[in-house]
């Protein structure tokens, strides 16, 4: 029995043995770490995006929403991108008007003042009151704006002073 249990021990032996040398060898790879812990990776850290425009799909859109210019009647003025753009969103919101009833317009020119076209009718605002417009325009074709083009909310009539305080938004597809 001393011989069948000798026999049994070498032939397992033998099995694991032939098992252990015909594995395959496992190789150790070093790795290079390099400490990122102070460049900035390109992720956000909430839902708000810090910058001006953003590109989807090789689409760009820019956006603005910036307060107004007191003691002005074309309290803001937004430049478009420096390409032919659509201007899908122009909208202005009154917190405080001026200190008579004017009317609002929404426009577009070469330069800051310069509003040679109009992208609304006029629109009421009473005196001291607060209110929300959104351009729009027949026909469609003057959201079509040129590169480097003005946008503007101007203040018509009214005899007042002219100090709103408010905010504009517009946003921009590039063509």
């Amino acid at each position: 029995m001393n011989k069948l249990l000798v026999s049994g021990l070498a032939g397992a032996l033998l099995i694991s043995t032939i098992f252990w040398v015909t594995l395959p060898s496992k190789t150790v790879k070093t790795v290079e770490v390099k400490d990122v812990s102070s460049e900035a990776l390109g992720a956000l850290t909430g839902p708000d995006i810090p910058y001006q425009y953003i590109s989807v799909g090789g689409v760009q859109m820019y956006s603005t929403n910036i307060g107004f210019t007191k003691d002005t009647t074309t309290p803001r003025a937004i430049q478009s991108p420096a390409a032919t753009s659509t201007l899908t969103l122009f909208a202005a919101k009154f917190d405080v008007s001026t200190t008579s009833a004017t009317t609002v317009r929404f426009t577009r020119g070469t330069a800051p003042q310069a509003t040679t076209t109009a992208l609304s009718g006029q629109l009421a605002l009473a005196a001291n009151a607060r209110g929300s417009f959104v351009a729009s325009s027949t026909p469609e074709a003057t959201f079509i704006v040129p590169p480097s083009n003005w946008v503007q909310v101007s203040l018509v009539g009214g005899s007042g002073t002219v100090s709103p305080v408010g905010t504009c938004v517009a946003q921009f597809t590039v063509l």
